[in-house]
């Protein structure tokens, strides 16, 4: 089973992603902020980390500032976020973001979707 680490501080969002990638089969552990991320990662190794931009604590671009692959184990990350062309997003693809996926046009179908194809690319 595909292990998934959902980064997301809004609470519905973390909830109704969960709920749809649990539904199709995948192993999600959530964390509301980086930090929370950075201390699951301790006895958790998601293939593929859904990381939210801006969060409260630590954000997205903290935490993958403070991620360390070697230590944590490589994942696929993609960067959930309302504001793609934002200098912080720059500075995430710099660090080893994948892919960005705009939030508010994220359907259910999309999300799915976007998992999948993140995850065939990792396999080719």
């Amino acid at each position: 089973m595909t292990k998934i680490l959902l980064v997301e501080d809004d609470i519905s969002l973390r909830t109704a992603y969960s709920m749809i990638l649990n539904a199709n089969k995948y192993d999600v552990v959530a964390a509301t902020d980086g930090q929370d991320a950075l201390n699951k990662l301790k006895n958790f190794k998601p293939t593929m980390i859904l990381l939210d931009l801006l969060m409260p604590v630590m954000d997205g671009l903290e935490f993958l500032k403070n991620y360390n692959p070697a230590d944590k184990g490589a994942a696929d990350i993609i960067l959930l976020t309302n504001m793609p062309s934002s200098p912080d997003v720059d500075q995430c693809l710099k660090l080893g973001v994948k892919t960005v996926a705009v939030k508010s046009s994220l359907t259910p179908s999309g999300l799915l979707e976007l998992v999948k194809e993140s995850l065939n690319k990792g396999r080719v």
